[in-house]
């Protein structure tokens, strides 16, 4: 009963409208037991309860950040790469060009990563309910599959061409190396700059000016917080550098370029880290300057040198009579026609005129400006300088003045009017046969009149003596007898049994000219003839070559080659016939053999330059001996390196021998000049020695040190820090340490191999030591000590 009372029952629908809640009880009391009531229960009821809701799902929430994460990353990609284009830029956010790569890497592989992973999740959400979506149309799952699909491979494809394109990215790679820097041609009415002429066409010998182009220098990084650049310098390609004046933009002084080619100009910016002074250099392309031709000179009594800088071209001591052959110009621009003026002093009157080749002889020792127009070419006048030195002899010049026919007068004038002759002596020269004397007169007045016996090119070379027994020389310029005839620059060539390979001939060695005359020691040998102008070059000159009268046939009109192998005596003429003209010029070469009685060759293998030590093998076994009764019995080997009882081999009976030769550390010497001595049965010899001296380098080894308690480099402040030298050979001579900061000691003997020292103050040291021996190279090394 009590059980039944304390149920809860269904009431009717409070105030609030809610159902239910406990009936009570009727009071009782103990006498009175009330009977059990039934109250009716209303049916339950639902009641419509309304909630707050949200619209905002977190998928959404996580979709938007994912987008708005996307195009920061996309942002942040375009602005460092808008930064990598722009390098001045780079400074006002504090990168560097390297930084600013790596982001731009970073960024890049972050968004291209996010759209690669959103299409392969896409992609297979529309594959599984393509496959587990029944009874509904699949065309939406296959449309968004495909597109999906698509923005996958879309997106690994544009992938790794950002990243390559990154990769390969650089500062360098934005400047235009044809912009960058303005070049200037000096002409004799000022500078023109190459890019606006276009009708300007570069001929060496010439003077080049460069400045950089302001429209451009902002790509390059002049500051980078506290990094700034120092210098500037151009690399002109010749072996000048020039420095760029950072005010005006312009490189002070000038680059002359002597020789036709292509030539790579380069910007060297050198940085200063200002609070560190750590320097560091960056190189640019600047541009590429092509010389399209070259104009040669040519000193006829001594070679063209140029002064330190590079700067001039010298042709001698005055008076130097020069060659100017401008006949690589007409051929490399095609110009049909020979026109051209020559000034050669820079005084602006004409000296000659359509003569591509011609001569001049200067006799005031200063700077010329020589001035050269090309009027099948352009209107331009072009320069450059070139020097005369000053002699210290008395400076004279040969005045040559026609009379009739081929009658001539000749005179000489000296400058300093003081200078007292005792003796003249006035070689004719054959101008057309490698300036071979025809002819001799001697006198002590210095004047004397000439009669020329046939057509040629002729000069006039005056050999005077002093009365303070100096003795000078002064030449004409070339005299041109008769027709116009050619004048012809050669060279010859030879080849034998003892050089198989192609030589020029001098007047030494195997082949040599002596007196205008081919003398050849050895035969079989193969001579080539090599035209290397002529002058005028018309186009209907023939070239040809007559050896002992026949004509050696050659495919090619500048090369003749043939063989002697007689030992009689021959000749070679060169033809040069132009029969429009009637012209024509037969130039003897006379060909002599003189077989001498040994011909000794000393090879050296395996080379003439080599490492201490340096063994070599000397084989002269193929010496020849042009006597068929004769025979080689002995060589006396001198290696040249006083190396004691091996030094020299008297009389060995091998003609191959081995020797090592070492650096000879105690007279710093390392270049030898071996002999050896030849002789035969029948008393013969000869001495002969390698073409190149044998060249010993010092070896190169370095020194190893250790320490050994504090492996890692790193020690601290106070610590007795242990140096040592592990490996110590040879005979040792003394030791020298250099601790890095301020303190240094040399000891003489091995004890020292190992010491001690203690950093007082932190920081990087380095450390070096020398060890010198009594028997090999010094040698060094160094090691670097952290002390904190």
């Amino acid at each position: 009963m009590v059980d039944q009372i304390l149920q809860p029952v269904k009431g009717p629908l409070d105030k609030g409208g809610n159902e239910g809640g406990f009936v009570p009880p009727m009071p009782q009391t103990p006498l009175q037991q009330a009977p059990i009531q039934q109250v009716p229960v209303r049916p339950q009821q639902t009641a419509n309860i309304t909630k707050p809701t949200s619209n905002i799902s977190i998928r959404g929430v996580l979709i938007g950040c994912g987008i708005l994460f996307m195009f920061v990353i996309g942002g942040l990609s375009l602005v460092f790469y808008n930064l990598m284009n722009n390098p001045s830029q780079l400074s006002s956010v504090g990168l560097d060009p390297n930084t600013t790569k790596t982001l731009l890497q970073t960024f890049s592989v972050i968004f291209f990563g996010l759209i690669t992973f959103l299409g392969i999740g896409l992609l297979i959400a529309n594959l599984y309910r393509l496959i587990t979506v029944k009874n509904k149309s699949k065309v939406g799952y296959i449309f968004g599959a495909l597109l999906w699909f698509l923005v996958f491979i879309f997106a690994i494809v544009l992938w790794a061409r950002v990243i390559t394109m990154v990769n390969n990215f650089s500062v360098d790679s934005i400047l235009d190396s044809n912009s960058l820097i303005l070049p200037f041609l000096q002409l004799k009415d000022g500078v023109k700059n190459i890019h606006t002429t276009p009708d300007l066409k570069l001929i060496a010998p010439a003077t080049m000016f460069y400045q950089i182009n302001a429209a451009y220098s902002s790509k390059l990084l002049w500051t980078l917080g506290q990094v700034a650049a120092q210098a500037v310098d151009l690399d002109c390609w010749n072996g000048q550098l020039l420095k760029l004046n950072l005010t005006t933009n312009q490189f002070d002084g000038s680059c002359i370029y002597f020789k036709k080619g292509e030539y790579f100009l380069m910007v060297n910016i050198q940085y200063i880290n200002i609070p560190t002074s750590e320097r560091l250099q960056k190189t640019f392309s600047g541009w590429s300057i092509l010389f399209d031709s070259e104009i040669s000179i040519s000193p006829t009594k001594n070679d063209l040198t140029f002064n330190d800088a590079k700067t001039e071209m010298i042709v001698g001591k005055a008076p130097s009579k020069v060659v100017f052959d401008a006949g690589a110009v007409f051929r490399d621009l095609g110009l049909s026609d020979y026109k051209i003026i020559w000034d050669f002093n820079g005084d602006g009157t004409q000296d000659k005129q359509n003569n591509v080749s011609a001569t001049f002889v200067y006799n005031e020792a200063k700077l010329y400006n020589v001035y050269v127009r090309f009027p099948g070419l352009n209107n331009y006048i072009y320069t450059f300088p070139i020097r005369v030195e000053q002699s210290d002899v008395p400076v004279c010049e040969v005045i040559v003045t026609p009379g009739q026919g081929k009658n001539y007068a000749i005179t000489t004038n000296f400058f300093d009017k003081t200078v007292k002759i005792v003796s003249y002596q006035f070689d004719i020269l054959d101008r057309n046969n490698k300036d071979k004397i025809i002819d001799t007169i001697k006198n002590s007045n210095g004047a004397f009149t000439y009669q020329f016996l046939g057509a040629g090119n002729y000069a006039i070379q005056n050999t005077f003596l002093t009365d303070g027994d100096k003795q000078g020389q002064c030449e004409s310029d070339d005299i041109q007898i008769g027709v116009s005839d050619f004048q012809i620059n050669y060279d010859a060539y030879f080849k034998s049994p003892q050089s198989p390979q192609f030589k020029k001939v001098t007047n030494t060695w195997i082949v040599a000219f002596i007196s205008g005359e081919l003398i050849l020691t050895e035969i079989p040998t193969v001579i080539k003839i090599q035209i290397n102008q002529i002058s005028p070059n018309t186009p209907t000159a023939t070239k040809k070559l007559l050896l002992d009268g026949k004509q050696i046939i050659s495919t090619d009109q500048n090369n003749f080659e043939f063989t002697i192998d007689s030992a009689q005596d021959h000749q070679a003429t060169l033809v040069i016939e132009d029969i429009p003209s009637g012209a024509k010029t037969e130039m003897n070469i006379p060909i002599k053999v003189n077989r001498v009685d040994i011909i000794g060759k000393l090879i050296v293998t395996p080379d003439t330059v080599g490492t201490d030590p340096f063994t070599v093998k000397f084989d002269a076994s193929t010496t020849v001996i042009n006597d068929p009764t004769d025979e080689l019995v002995s060589f006396t080997w001198d290696f040249w390196d006083g190396t004691g009882t091996d030094s020299i081999r008297k009389d060995f009976p091998n003609a191959i021998i081995t020797h090592t030769y070492r650096y000879d550390t105690i007279h710093n010497n390392w270049t030898f000049h071996p002999v050896v001595i030849i002789k035969t049965k029948k008393g013969r010899q000869v001495t002969i020695s390698p073409e190149n001296d044998i060249i010993v380098k010092r070896a190169n080894q370095s020194l190893i040190i250790t320490i050994p308690d504090y492996p890692a480099q790193i020690a601290n402040v106070g610590d007795n820090v242990n140096f040592s030298l592990p490996n110590l050979n040879g005979l040792l001579s003394s030791i020298t340490w250099d601790f890095g900061d301020g303190q240094s000691f040399t000891c003489n003997t091995r004890s020292c191999a190992t010491t001690p020292h203690i950093y007082i103050q932190a920081g990087t040291y380095t450390i070096r030591a020398t060890v010198t021996y009594t028997d090999q190279p010094s040698i060094d090394g160094t090691i670097n000590l952290k002390v904190q």
